[in-house]
């Protein structure tokens, strides 16, 4: 197992890990749902996500699924609005026609993610790596948003593929 695939099993287990605490907690506590903020996500998305390590289609708006690992899962379809995505990893992911806006995506791995027709209106991009992303068709998403992320161009050698108008700069 190259070092590589072995950190994404770790990062992987250790999303999965967080996500089984939060419900088991949450269970404990009396809750109806797991996640973060004013509204919570659907916890069928939540358990099916532990339990695949993926969720097309499903609610996940305004859940916590910061730290975890996700790379390759897809996501298509999915309803990620207001989730707190700091630190996920989701390098060669499928998130195409996401609702990922007000969505916190800082310091966010997207190597290689398929993030065509997303909704990235209002979210947090710092620092996110989105080296080789497709985000072909992305609405909402404006210059400002990627003037606080980069693309290293270690993906692919053509970088991300981006609406037009909108210029990733290089990671320094």
């Amino acid at each position: 197992m190259t070092e590589m695939k072995y950190r994404q099993s770790v990062i992987r287990a250790l999303g999965i890990a967080a996500i089984v605490t939060m419900a088991i907690a949450g269970a404990a506590a009396g809750a109806t749902a797991i996640a973060t903020g004013a509204r919570a996500a659907d916890d069928t998305a939540l358990e099916k996500l532990a339990a695949q390590d993926e969720c097309p289609k499903c609610d996940l708006s305004k859940a916590d699924l910061s730290g975890g690992g996700y790379p390759g899962s897809d996501f298509s379809e999915a309803n990620l609005s207001g989730a707190n995505l700091e630190s996920v990893v989701m390098n060669e992911a499928t998130l195409q026609g996401a609702n990922l806006s007000d969505v916190n995506l800082t310091d966010a791995i997207l190597e290689s993610a398929n993030l065509k027709g997303v909704n990235l209106t209002g979210a947090d991009l710092t620092r996110t790596d989105l080296s080789g992303a497709d985000l072909s068709g992305a609405t909402g998403l404006t210059q400002a948003q990627l003037d606080e992320t980069c693309d290293d161009g270690s993906a692919d050698p053509d970088a991300a593929i981006l609406p037009d108008g909108l210029e990733l700069k290089r990671c320094e």
